[in-house]
């Protein structure tokens, strides 16, 4: 089976926050492509792991197609010159 990077931007103050975004976004994806496998959606996350990077966008884009896994936990980049920007995102099986 095959795989798919997805990225979602987020806005959150705090840790706390982020992961309540996070599991909207999973609650979300869920809903919309049921709870099975396969959907090339953050459903497929087993958690999120905060990253200590701040990047631009495009590069947080890069460090999640080279450090994401497969079957693993999506990961949290705040996005550099934001006030509270997130991206968040993973390889999901498809």
């Amino acid at each position: 089976m095959g795989a798919e990077t997805r990225t979602y931007s987020v806005e959150a103050e705090n840790d706390g926050e982020l992961k309540e975004k996070y599991e909207g976004l999973v609650a979300e994806a869920c809903y919309e492509h049921g709870h099975g496998g396969y959907t090339g959606t953050i459903a497929e996350s087993q958690g999120l792991t905060i990253t200590e990077q701040i990047l631009s966008e495009n590069e947080a884009c890069d460090y999640i197609e080279e450090h994401a896994e497969k079957w693993e936990n999506s990961l949290a980049i705040k996005i550099r010159d934001t006030n509270h920007t997130y991206l968040i995102g993973g390889v999901y099986s498809s």
